[in-house]
């Protein structure tokens, strides 16, 4: 009889895998399921942690730590999928669906989050996420950034900045800004977000972005399609900087409480 599963022995562990069909559906199911008990698991650590301490800078503490840690596992889980994964499958995040510009206020009318001007970003101080996706491009760029050192240019390199997370998203120039990173070269201006205006309009459970007025699932301008969280790890981003712009509100009326910068 035909055996369905490839055996791969790794050390003392052995991975089985169905055959390809088989395994495609249930991968298909996980990507479905893990994010939200993946964000619902990671919120329950932080409430956890922030419950058993009474000190302001304490929590402040944990937050910036914890923030840190997950804005470093997105960066350098993104940047390097064209290392792993074909073309075709590499993420597609868009800047709208990075983090939502658009919201319903309070009246119900829908409003654009405008910039709040450009902004000067060191590669080497602030987390920037980028995901190129074409694996020649990709060498290419590694080679001249090593030669030349990233020369900004501001038709190519569209970027926005989310002050409230100090974490800059790049929608063009992938390569070589990932190159930039990377060996830690270059700066670029970004457009400057300024979130805390979304913090009373918008929430999110991990799976979509929602109308925290009305607990209904946000859509793009249009009013076309919901617009997902693509990455677990960006609502967790949001949802703890929410947590801690309260927490710097309360810690202006503390005195000698640490300040935190994000």
């Amino acid at each position: 009889m035909k055996n369905n599963f490839v055996n791969l022995d790794i050390g003392r562990y052995s991975l089985f895998f169905l055959k390809k069909e088989k395994k495609q559906r249930i991968i298909d199911e996980r990507i479905l399921i893990a994010p939200r008990d993946e964000y619902e698991s990671l919120f329950s650590l932080v409430h956890g942690w922030l419950e058993e301490r009474n000190e302001l800078e304490e929590k402040l503490q944990l937050l910036h730590f914890l923030s840190s840690i997950v804005k470093r596992d997105i960066q350098v889980d993104l940047l390097s999928e064209v290392y792993y994964k074909e073309e075709g499958k590499i993420t597609n995040l868009l800047r709208e669906a990075f983090i939502p510009l658009t919201y319903i206020d309070s009246e119900g009318e829908r409003r654009r989050l405008e910039s709040a001007g450009k902004e000067r970003v060191n590669l080497d101080e602030v987390v920037t996420i980028v995901i190129p996706w074409k694996r020649p491009r990709m060498r290419d760029a590694i080679i001249n950034i090593a030669k030349k050192g990233l020369i900004f240019h501001s038709n190519n390199h569209m970027r926005s900045y989310f002050k409230e997370i100090d974490i800059c998203y790049i929608t063009s120039g992938n390569h070589s800004i990932a190159s930039g990173i990377v060996q830690k070269s270059g700066y670029i201006e970004v457009d400057s977000y300024e979130i805390e205006q979304l913090f009373e309009h918008i929430s999110t459970d991990g799976e979509y972005w929602i109308n925290a007025h009305t607990n209904e699932r946000l859509t793009f301008w249009d009013g076309g399609d919901f617009i997902k969280v693509v990455d677990f790890r960006i609502a967790v981003l949001y949802e703890m900087a929410k947590i801690k712009h309260q927490y710097q509100q309360e810690a202006k009326n503390v005195p000698n409480a640490m300040k935190i910068h994000y």
